[in-house]
């Protein structure tokens, strides 16, 4: 029993160790904003101080010249726009209602969680933009990307999400969405990825093509239509699986 003592006095010794270690390696760097050290992790909770408080509080992140190396966490927040600047290497959005994230550069990735009217703004690239459980969200890419080489990998993967927007508008301030259409006959929660087609291809017009998600063949079966419903075209092969895509014009 002695032994037994022993062995959990030096888990608890040691544990305690590595939380006073990781409590140290926090760095407040402003009001709702905290850097961790260890895992270069930063953190952003914002919840507005007044209850009723309608106004949006402006975060700046400025990661420096950390290059792909840190992460940023936004949990929680409430009310808020956080720009982020310098290259992270993803961002995870977690919890949150009524965000704007603002990405200045180049990305990995974005993932976005039970969250609701949240806007993910890329002012520059393309990345692989995931969404689960979440409502009323926006994901707005450069016009200029979209239409190079670059955005030919952009993609917008989703699952059990209500009332998703993508479209052209980073940076710009002329933002131009239309409403995902889920594919026919597929249930909410089958993972779709929505591409953006290259407003050169479609005389600046925005349009989606929305598919369920392969691993081998993302685009397989998709079916291009209107933003009626009615269809335009089809994917080839009857046995293939059902898609969806949108239209808008440029009035939004």
């Amino acid at each position: 029993m002695a032994a037994v003592a022993s062995k959990r006095e030096a888990l608890a010794a040691r544990f305690a160790a590595i939380n006073a270690a990781a409590a140290a390696s926090k760095v407040v760097v402003a009001a709702g904003v905290h850097f961790g050290t260890r895992h270069l992790r930063w953190t952003i909770t914002h919840v507005p101080a007044a209850a009723g408080d309608a106004s949006t509080t402006v975060i700046p992140v400025d990661l420096g010249a950390s290059v792909a190396s840190d992460t940023v966490k936004v949990l929680d927040a409430r009310k808020a726009q956080v720009v982020i600047a310098g290259k992270p290497k993803a961002i995870f959005v977690d919890n949150c209602n009524d965000v704007r994230i603002t990405v200045g550069t180049s990305v990995c990735g974005v993932e976005v969680v039970r969250c609701s009217r949240v806007t993910v703004e890329l002012q520059s690239g393309f990345p692989s933009v995931t969404l689960d459980s979440c409502d009323d969200c926006t994901v707005l890419v450069p016009e200029a990307v979209v239409a190079s080489a670059e955005g030919a990998d952009g993609q917008v993967v989703h699952c059990n999400v209500i009332r998703l927007r993508v479209g052209l508008g980073g940076g710009s301030g002329d933002e131009r969405c239309v409403e995902v259409v889920h594919p026919a006959g597929e249930p909410p929660a089958r993972q779709c990825v929505t591409k953006v087609v290259a407003p050169t291809e479609t005389g600046g017009v925005v349009a989606l093509v929305t598919s369920p998600f392969t691993l081998f063949d993302r685009d397989a079966g998709a079916v291009e239509c209107e933003v009626d419903g009615d269809a335009a075209s089809a994917g080839a092969g009857a046995g293939a699986g059902a898609g969806a895509g949108a239209r808008a014009d440029g009035s939004g």
